[in-house]
């Protein structure tokens, strides 16, 4: 993995966007969950979220200042990937159970063939 020094050439008004979008995405009302479809996809983009804040910042915390360089050593980067899977899988499945659990309570939720469904397809992906 070489080094690259980023520039102001490589950047473009779609960056610009990202960036900015980011700042007032907390403004946006965000999108009802209306079907299981809408369910899955939810739990799905949470739980990467929560591996990839929770595994890297994790990182960071242990490695130190220099943790940018521990990213250049393809052994750790097969490590830092298992992990990310380990926690990924265990994400869904926190998130899954906490979804059902709560729509049971709340809601009076009793499909659990549903939740099934789910999590097994979450374990095929």
């Amino acid at each position: 993995m070489g080094k690259y020094k980023l520039t102001w050439k490589d950047l473009t008004l779609r960056d610009f966007k990202i960036y900015l979008f980011a700042m007032f995405k907390a403004f946006i009302p965000k999108k009802k969950i209306k079907n299981l479809d809408h369910l899955e996809e939810f739990i799905q983009t949470k739980s990467a979220w929560v591996t990839q804040v929770t595994l890297y910042n994790y990182l960071k915390t242990r490695m130190g200042t220099r943790y940018v360089l521990h990213f250049e050593n393809d052994v750790f980067m097969g490590s830092v990937n298992l992990a990310k899977w380990n926690i990924y899988s265990v994400s869904l499945q926190d998130l899954t159970f906490f979804t059902f659990s709560y729509l049971n309570v709340n809601f009076n939720f009793r499909e659990i063939s549903k939740a099934k469904e789910i999590d097994r397809l979450f374990l095929i992906q």
